[in-house]
């Protein structure tokens, strides 16, 4: 939320999930949903990420859907930039791919392992390219 939000314009519509967590995570999201563009979905059982995903998609507005994960980190001024993209195009556009970061959690003590993977290098299973599509798309 704190790197998401502080990007969110009038022309980015928010659908928040609630998937039945246990958690009260949800009142991380008080402060947003009075937001004109902020919609909160709740389920009434923990359903799956497919299911809330989809049920999310039938209800969005825009053209342009990205899923961001409550563990995700989006990096400074990403909307703008992905959107700059996509509108300096002639064309149509169906999927963007961006390079990602991986982090890991690998001791105790909280020392980040960072992994940082490029589209065209993405680790797959013998390096094919069905692989590759299966596992971006």
């Amino acid at each position: 939320l704190d790197s998401l939000m502080p990007q969110i314009s009038d022309e980015v519509e928010v659908i928040f999930v609630h998937d039945a967590s246990t958690d009260d995570s949800v009142k991380c999201l008080n402060k947003y949903l009075g937001l004109q563009n902020v919609i909160l979905l709740e389920n009434d059982i923990n359903r799956s990420v497919s299911y809330s995903r989809n049920r999310a998609i039938k209800i969005a507005s825009g053209e342009y859907i990205w899923f961001v994960d409550s563990d995700d980190i989006i990096p400074e001024n990403a909307i703008n930039i992905i959107l700059n993209k996509i509108n300096s195009l002639n064309r149509k556009v169906d999927i963007i791919s961006t390079n990602f970061c991986y982090f890991e959690d690998t001791t105790e003590t909280k020392n980040i392992q960072e992994y940082v993977f490029h589209f065209d290098e993405y680790p797959t299973k013998d390096y094919r390219y069905d692989d590759k599509f299966y596992r971006c798309f």
